[in-house]
């Protein structure tokens, strides 16, 4: 219960701070949290393109300034959609949670739903904690810089911004500089701030409607200890009505951004292991770390998405086992509804009705991200020296 109400809390405070927290009415103040972040991430994005612009001839840095930009893409994209569907997502989070609480104050289904919350903290702590350090160290390296040349005096200053940016506009005084500093300041929190929200959310979300099937699949198996048998299974029956809404539901918010995820996730992991190969023997210990924590979070970001379709299904075939095994050949007050549940759809995802949502697509990306890595090496076979 502890690790579940310790991942359920990471996971609105994430939400709360990036203005995105499941409300049917926020108020306009709250609202503009997300629309800051949408800001920032459009303004630097214009700097980066700048930045790729000039160097078209330079291979290396093209795939560092897109690897960049893609990644502040996906987190514009995965706010534009909680901004677009606040109320639907409220409804879900309203009739999940409620169904929820409901299921953990029977101590009788408490251990049962309680399942495998441990792995899903895990995946999640996993890439909040490397992608706070990514952001952490982004944030303060070019401050520190800035803070050692005012220290100086030095008379020619320098103006180092967080990402390798160059705008429209030149930076050639404290005020500019300072308000660029800000702006991709918020856009750096924001890769650490949105994702470990929504990224979380989705898990917890699937965790959640795993929890309600496992509860009806205890019900079904334990018909023989409880009385109204045909109420229970018209109850289950209902229950499976409203997960299929959910279902629906959690598509149309969350399937664009997976489709999304899984056509860019590849481009951006063969971008960053393209930097360490072609750059290994250059990096400083900062830079590895800062690009091995752009990477392991990428990677785990993926892995969430499908490892949490597949437990979805695998979860919804054995809740059909369940109402199969009833014993129903003989009894007529049952037989049809039992009927009736079995012919249900299985509960699965799919972005966009096109791609389903399981441990499939994980294997698919790793594949497609060693294809893009020697399509690169291929591209630009010698290394700089």
């Amino acid at each position: 219960m502890a690790v579940y109400s310790a991942f359920h809390w990471t996971t609105t405070l994430f939400l709360h701070i990036g203005g995105i927290f499941p409300r049917k009415n926020p108020k306009f103040l709250y609202c503009l949290l997300s629309y800051s972040y949408l800001l920032a991430n459009s303004m630097t994005i214009v700097g980066l393109l700048g930045f790729v612009m000039a160097h078209t001839a330079d291979m290396l840095l093209v795939v560092r300034g897109m690897s960049i930009i893609i990644t502040l893409v996906s987190v514009g994209l995965k706010l534009s959609y909680m901004i677009a569907y606040r109320k639907r997502t409220a409804e879900l989070y309203e009739i999940l949670d409620r169904s929820w609480s409901e299921a953990l104050n029977d101590e009788r289904l408490s251990d049962v739903v309680l399942s495998g919350v441990a792995t899903i903290r895990r995946l999640s702590w996993t890439l909040i904690l490397g992608v706070m350090i990514l952001a952490t160290m982004s944030i303060v390296k070019p401050g520190l810089k800035y803070a050692h040349q005012k220290h100086d005096n030095t008379t020619t200053m320098n103006y180092p911004l967080i990402y390798p940016g160059i705008y429209p506009w030149s930076i050639t005084n404290v005020v500019v500089y300072r308000i660029h500093y800000l702006i991709e300041s918020i856009a750096a929190s924001s890769i650490l701030i949105i994702p470990a929200g929504t990224d979380s959310l989705f898990p917890l979300y699937i965790f959640q409607m795993i929890g309600q099937l496992r509860v009806m699949a205890y019900r079904l198996t334990h018909l023989k200890d409880q009385q109204n048998v045909k109420m229970i299974i018209k109850e289950c029956a209902r229950q499976y009505k409203v997960l299929l809404m959910c279902q629906h539901s959690m598509q149309e918010i969350f399937g664009p951004w997976i489709l999304w995820m899984v056509g860019t996730s590849a481009a951006v992991q063969c971008a960053l292991i393209f930097q360490l190969s072609q750059t290994a023997k250059d990096l400083s210990v900062e830079q590895w770390v800062m690009t091995i924590c752009h990477l392991i979070p990428k990677l785990t970001q993926t892995y969430i998405y499908s490892w949490s379709g597949t437990a979805l299904i695998t979860e919804s075939e054995q809740y059909r086992e369940a109402v199969y095994g009833v014993n129903w050949f003989s009894n007529k007050n049952i037989m049809s509804s039992i009927i009736i549940m079995l012919s249900q759809k299985t509960l699965k995802l799919t972005a966009c009705k096109f791609l389903l949502v399981s441990v499939e697509i994980f294997a698919v990306i790793m594949k497609t991200t060693v294809s893009y890595f020697f399509l690169l090496r291929t591209l630009d076979p010698e290394p700089p020296s």
